[in-house]
């Protein structure tokens, strides 16, 4: 069992290790913009709400904010918001969460744009406890301190990995979408 154990682990780091880093995007698709602001907000929360959980809509100030909300490293029934492989491995090998802020603007006079940002952290991992009675494990939350209720603990820390600027193409690409369905 420890045989397979070692193999397994020593298999996830290998395709870690050989899986390149994220094409850069070829194009930046542009930001979707309409005349109609309550539709342009219409848009925007739907595809935002399919993937985050939002905290804060002010349709009058034009923003939106998301809680954090943790990766999901194996596919299921969650939209997958990895969106290359090395982010995948990455969420497979660390706790990933992810922010979203989305603005809808008026950048000329009786056009507006949706903005959106969503920032990628880390956790920094909980260090073992010093009592020798039970030995760390990553398996038993009890033991190890990395369950859900780590996140508020004094030791944890999250380490900023930057925007995630290909989650935010695809979310930018679906609301275009939604944009150009056909009324119905």
């Amino acid at each position: 069992m420890r045989l397979v154990c070692v193999s397994i682990l020593g298999a996830l780091v290998v395709v870690g290790c050989a899986t390149p880093p994220a094409a850069p995007l070829e194009k930046d698709i542009p930001s979707p913009a309409s005349r109609n602001y309550d539709l342009l907000w219409e848009a925007t929360r739907d595809v935002v709400e399919q993937h985050f959980e939002l905290f804060v809509q002010r349709k009058d100030e034009g923003y939106m904010v998301s809680t954090y909300k943790r990766g999901e490293p194996l596919p299921g029934i969650y939209r997958r918001d990895a969106q290359t492989r090395y982010d995948t491995v990455e969420e497979l090998m660390h706790v990933i969460r992810r922010r979203l802020t989305a603005r809808v603007l008026e950048d000329y006079p009786g056009v507006y744009v949706v903005h959106l940002e969503i920032i990628r952290e880390r956790q920094g991992y909980v260090p073992p406890r010093r009592d020798f009675a039970s030995s760390y494990s990553l398996y038993d939350p009890s033991k190890s301190g990395l369950d859900a209720s780590a996140d508020l603990g004094e030791t944890v820390t999250w380490y900023r990995l930057g925007r995630d600027v290909h989650l935010e193409q695809a979310l930018l690409r679906r609301i275009q979408e939604w944009l150009n369905r056909p009324s119905r």
